[in-house]
């Protein structure tokens, strides 16, 4: 039987590529197996995801075309924390992303989207007590619509392929069961 990962060995590690956003590393390490390898992996800041929520239980959803995979998607709020602590970073990309303001934060969740080869944790929390400064960062971050719709709607929308950003999917999942939309 192989013995597991948490009883293995890092034998050196080194920074193999970094760029403003995230670092690589390759590291030399004994496997479960027993014997040496390189495992490479990615080292991140955390990440926040926001569903600001209105009285209606409605939802706000910000679309942008992405690059990478080369199709325009519609998305919860989100960004880096870039060294912030989250309910802050949160505050701010909320703002940026849609010009809202909220009066009530409430932390839902928290996920890691890459287990297998990335260090991020993301934060999902659900916003409320929404207020609209007619301010914001939208088109320098790309995003070119927000949309309002009811979050059984946004369900729906995954359902049909509509939103397919995995980690708008698990935040909208964690905002749903919180507000006991989904049991």
């Amino acid at each position: 039987m192989n013995e597991p990962w948490v009883s293995r060995k890092k034998l050196s590690s080194k920074e193999a590529y970094v760029s403003p956003y995230f670092k690589v590393y390759e590291d030399e390490i004994i496997r479960p197996t027993g014997k040496a390898g390189k495992y490479y992996w990615i080292k991140t800041y955390p990440a926040v995801f926001i569903v600001p929520v209105t009285e209606k239980t409605e939802i706000y959803l910000v679309g942008q075309y992405r690059y990478p995979v080369q199709e325009y998607c519609l998305e919860v709020v989100a960004g880096g924390t870039e060294g912030e602590k989250p309910l802050a970073a949160a505050k701010r990309e909320l703002w940026e992303e849609t010009g809202l303001k909220a009066d009530r934060w409430k932390l839902v969740g928290k996920f890691c989207p890459w287990t297998g080869i990335a260090s991020e944790v993301d934060h999902v929390y659900i916003a409320t007590g929404l207020t609209q400064t007619e301010e914001n960062k939208q088109h320098e971050d790309g995003i070119d619509q927000v949309v309002k719709v009811p979050l059984r709607a946004a369900l729906k929308m995954i359902e049909r392929g509509q939103i397919k950003d995995g980690q708008s999917i698990a935040a909208l999942t964690l905002a749903a069961l919180n507000l006991k939309i989904i049991k």
